[in-house]
């Protein structure tokens, strides 16, 4: 019979857990027992209480949600870079609106293509305006330097104020590839 001393009910709940890892299904003159012992489960091949199991419990969540968070601590946001704007183009889209009569209407729809340098990679994206009827920043010009954070299919450039602008990479390749596109030779008067 396990012994109770006049402690906390922890302390009982020990006594009895400690004596029956002892007991091992034996009474005290060695014949097997049927007699209902509380607190104690059978885990693989030895028994343990349900208390050291509930102590484990907590130690289990708090590693699986450590490994859980693990990739969150490395994912550190980009830091803007420095690039310069190598040059800039305005196109066209030619868009379908509707056919009247076998005969499409169209509209063309303004974007831009920019050329940036940042460190050794030469980046060719495209910039849309929200509207047909906008034009390209002020101060997105060649040879200026912008503020940006380059991704492999956007580049997100600081614009005044906290407002990005999110150019499209269409390419991209090192410096040593990149030409410079052949300017028009001025005209003659």
């Amino acid at each position: 019979m396990p012994q109770h001393f006049g402690g906390s009910v922890g302390s009982q709940i020990h006594e009895t857990t400690k004596a029956t890892k002892l007991h091992k299904g034996l009474n005290a003159k060695g014949l097997s027992s049927f007699s209902f012992v509380p607190f104690v489960v059978k885990f693989g091949h030895h028994g343990c209480s349900i208390l050291e199991a509930m102590k484990r419990i907590p130690v289990r969540i708090v590693t699986l949600l450590f490994l859980l968070t693990l990739p969150a601590l490395f994912a550190v946001e980009k830091q803007y870079e420095a690039g310069k704007i190598l040059d800039v183009q305005q196109k066209a889209r030619t868009r379908t609106l509707y056919y009247l009569v076998n005969t499409p209407v169209t509209r063309d729809e303004p974007y831009y293509e920019l050329t940036v340098q940042v460190k050794d990679i030469v980046y060719v994206a495209e910039y849309t305006p929200r509207h047909s009827a906008d034009t390209l920043p002020d101060d997105w010009h060649t040879g200026t330097e912008i503020q940006l954070k380059a991704d492999k299919r956007h580049l997100l450039v600081k614009r005044p104020g906290e407002a990005q602008a999110d150019l499209v990479v269409v390419k991209h390749m090192p410096v040593a590839s990149w030409k410079a596109p052949q300017q028009d030779p001025p005209a003659e008067k």
